[in-house]
């Protein structure tokens, strides 16, 4: 299958690529128009602004191309504006049409009742009950990511309800969130971007042919669409070189990243701190690069690898802010435009750039054109030029600001002054809210309320919100500053700043309806989980995203349906979904924890999980006892001698009858005795039925052979096959060819269904009696003509009684007394003793 990319520069297609390849499969790139023609499957991604889109497709010569593709029968998948451009067209571009594949115009969100844009994870309800299969993999309570400022609402009226597959409550309305007919799919959110979720959507889209036939029956009403918009939780990496040049993560306390040493904060790597966080449910994780890398060429920054290397491994959005300006190269040989900088990001895995300083600086600008009574907007910002490229939610904006205390609110004119609840070092009941940039280092006469209003005009999708004052303090946000910027704008705010424990995030959440929260040392350091704090702000019913299995219980959940245990390669492939790295770390963590052990079978090592009960029962035992006990275990039903015991554990003897006894009075181990050697004791798992080579099987009564029992049970073999030698009331024989002698397993039925015995005695046993009255001359074994065994050729004896046995004396109950070749047997003979196979069997019975 030739699967292709159809990019046509939508920005961050490099995650998609990423995902793809997570799931064992490989894509190329549509390079020209021809290309369309190769393709079996399609995907399309995009990002951005419709209007863009359409004309770049125009550009490229690539819109009847995709005409011809859809047409031809051959599957598409569509992504965000790569769904949207399939529709009649959009208010976001009037002038340019879609490609009319689906009946609907794209509308911009109402954002007088609700954050626009819309971004976060949100839920994707079927709206119809076709069945058929395959079908696009959406999880009934998966959230996906979403992030737009316009949609299809959803009526599911007419036309759509022949071809909307999911509808989605954003607020106040509802929109298409997927849609499916004949063989295009496509979905408003980000599968790419949706953690395991999205992978296997994706998954199901490569691997299936997802074709649905044209469909006239109902559809569910907007209004029983449920809205599932979860609030996210944001790990955030601020990221800087150390004194010897490497990038680590670091955390400031007041932006100070110094220990009192002098050296720098080190958390950790970024690439890895971030692969952790998804792994722990971080619904979105941000890069904030506070190290100036002017010195180097752009194409070599640092933080483009860690974009990459990232992209690789972590599927949920990333924010990358620091630098993003207009840059020179050292040299002088260039200047990057912010817009091409912020491509940069794009292109190495980035979905969202967040700009500080330079807002800071273009809202004053903004301010100074307004106040004049010029027009504030001239389109030469970097927020501007981004948005207009890339859409507005590919736009952040980091604000760092810090209280200025003031008695009233004419002390601050020119700023927006807010009455307080924490009055100041003078009892001051009043404050503003100023600016910096510098990374805190220079404050500005700008206040946040004018830096928010202003950025949210440019074209700024989100407000990345900071506090000064409570940076590193873990004494929660700013509430009040939180609530006052949230009151502001109409783009979503993130809370930051200050978290030191699960209420914080919840309170933030509850006193200000933020639409977001994050953090960053508390998440470093492990002092609260992201776990912990979802499951708090779940308690507290505040929405959020659980993901239904953490990697280590997806690793765990894995091995357990497997008792025989797994190796490295299957666990590989079941959950390829994750990075290597990761299921690795998983793995060990497993082992370290007691939940996994790993076991040898052969040449291959492989793991085996550990039940909760086992590892309760593990937890009480000592080292010593421990060791003992896993040597017996997997010793299974044959057992373990104490002499082997000492041989595998290298332990002192009176260690290991120690341990021996301690494991017998807590019920673990048993001892049993073996037939062959009487006076060893073996040792194995309490509950472990001891192999037939320990007790003899059937044919031993406390460890002696019952020939009593042996004797009774032969009769009853031949005389059931002597009844079904001969044909009855005839001394005829039956022919050469005749298939109806009996078998081991008729034989066996036979002694089961008349209750000849209470032992339950295997086909095994059975052939045992059989060959004891073959080499005693009563019967002989018969091939079948054909194999009724069955598996693995295994052949099904006839048995047939041998007729004229005349009088017996003890010497023909041995296979000598009936032997044809009897005077031809000595020690030097053509025969001997020694070499006859009929008599080394019978002895050996």
């Amino acid at each position: 299958m030739k699967l292709y990319l159809l990019d046509y520069g939508a920005g961050n297609v490099r995650s998609l690529v990423n995902a793809i390849e997570r799931l064992g499969h490989h894509i190329e790139f549509i390079q020209t128009a021809e290309d369309f023609a190769k393709a079996d499957k399609i995907i399309f991604p995009g990002v951005g602004a419709f209007g863009f889109a359409v004309q770049a497709l125009r550009d490229k010569g690539f819109t009847e191309c995709l005409r011809t593709y859809i047409g031809s029968g051959r599957p598409l998948m569509g992504i965000c504006v790569g769904m949207q451009v399939l529709f009649e067209g959009s208010d976001e571009s009037p002038s340019e049409p879609g490609l009319g594949i689906f009946e609907g115009r794209v509308r911009l969100f109402d954002s007088t009742s609700k954050s626009v844009p819309h971004i976060g994870w949100n839920g994707a309800q079927i709206v119809h009950t076709d069945n058929g299969k395959p079908a696009p993999n959406v999880g009934i309570d998966s959230r996906y990511y979403f992030v737009h400022s316009y949609a299809v609402p959803y009526t599911g009226q007419g036309q759509q309800q022949g071809f909307v597959h999911t509808a989605t409550r954003y607020g106040d309305e509802t929109i298409v969130s997927s849609v499916w007919r004949d063989n295009v799919f496509a979905t408003q959110f980000h599968p790419e971007k949706s953690g395991v979720a999205g992978l296997e959507l994706i998954r199901s889209f490569i691997e299936n042919d997802l074709i649905r036939s044209p469909s006239s029956g109902s559809v569910i009403a907007d209004t029983e669409v449920v809205d599932s918009l979860s609030v996210r939780v944001i790990a955030c990496l601020d990221v800087r070189a150390n004194d010897a040049g490497d990038l680590v993560v670091t955390k400031g306390d007041q932006y100070d990243v110094r220990e009192k040493s002098g050296d720098v904060r080190n958390l950790g790597k970024p690439v890895d701190l971030a692969a952790r966080y998804f792994e722990e449910g971080a619904d979105e994780v941000t890069f904030l690069n506070i190290t100036s890398f002017r010195d180097r060429p752009f194409a070599d920054t640092p933080m483009l690898e860690v974009l990459r290397q990232t992209s690789r491994r972590v599927f949920v959005p990333l924010t990358i802010g620091g630098g993003v300006r207009d840059v020179a190269e050292p040299d002088g040989s260039k200047v990057w435009p912010a817009v091409e900088v912020a491509g940069e990001y794009f292109r190495s895995g980035a979905d969202k750039v967040s700009i500080g300083s330079d807002a800071v600086y273009a809202a004053e600008k903004y301010w100074e054109r307004k106040n004049k009574g010029e027009a504030p907007l001239d389109g030469s910002t970097a927020i501007e030029q981004i948005a207009n490229r890339y859409g507005r939610q590919a736009v952040v904006v980091s604000v760092d600001p810090r209280r200025v205390y003031v008695a009233s609110q004419e002390d601050a004119p020119t700023h927006h002054v807010i009455k307080t609840a924490a009055p100041g070092p003078n009892g001051e009941q009043f404050c503003w809210y100023q600016c910096t940039v510098k990374g805190g280092r220079e404050p500005r006469d700008l206040d946040v309320w004018q830096l928010v209003t202003a950025c949210e005009a440019m074209g700024a999708g989100e407000i990345l919100l900071n506090c000064m004052d409570r940076d590193g303090t873990n004494s929660g946000y700013d509430l009040e500053l939180v609530a006052d910027v949230k009151a502001a704008v109409k783009i979503p705010v993130i809370a930051s700043s200050g978290a030191g424990r699960p209420e914080h995030f919840s309170e933030a959440v509850e006193a200000t309806k933020v639409d977001a929260v994050l953090a960053a040392g508390i998440f470093h350091r492990r002092e609260v989980p992201i776990e912990a704090v979802k499951r708090h702000m779940d308690q507290r019913g505040i929405p959020v995203r659980i993901t239904n299995e953490t990697l280590d219980e997806a690793v765990y959940n894995t091995v357990v349906q497997i008792p025989n245990g797994v190796d490295n390669e299957l666990l590989m492939t079941t959950l390829a979904m994750y990075p290597p790295e990761s299921i690795v770390n998983s793995i060990n963590r497993l082992l370290q924890t007691g939940q996994l052990e790993m076991m040898q079978i052969g040449k291959d090592l492989r793991y085996r999980a550990v039940t909760s009960g086992e590892q309760q029962r593990l937890a009480t035992l000592s080292i010593d006892e421990r060791l003992v006990y896993k040597h017996i275990e997997n010793s299974k039903n044959e057992g373990i001698w104490v002499r082997i015991l000492k041989q595998k554990t290298n332990l002192a003897q009176n260690v290991i009858n120690r341990s021996l006894k301690g494991l017998e009075q807590k019920a673990m181990i048993k001892s049993v005795k073996s037939v062959k050697h009487p006076t060893r004791k073996l040792y194995m798992l309490i509950d472990m039925v001891p192999s037939s080579e320990i007790t003899g099987g059937p044919w031993y009564t406390d460890q002696e052979m019952d020939t009593d029992f042996i004797d009774t049970l032969g009769q009853q073999c031949y005389k059931f096959v002597y009844a079904h030698s001969f044909p009855r009331g005839s001394t005829a024989i039956y022919s050469a060819n005749h298939t109806g002698f009996p078998t081991a397993s008729q034989i066996r039925r036979y002694i089961g269904e008349n209750r000849i015995t209470n032992v339950d005695l295997s086909v095994e046993n059975i052939e045992e009696l059989l060959s004891m009255l073959v080499y005693d001359g009563k019967i002989e074994r018969i091939m079948p003509t054909i194999d009724i065994g069955g598996s693995k050729g295994k052949v099904d004896w006839m048995y047939r009684a041998v007729k004229g046995i005349g009088r017996t004396s003890p010497f023909t109950d041995i296979p000598c007394g009936r032997c044809p070749a009897f005077e031809r047997c000595s020690d030097t003979g053509p025969v001997t003793p020694a070499k006859c196979e009929y008599f080394k069997k019978w002895l050996s019975f």
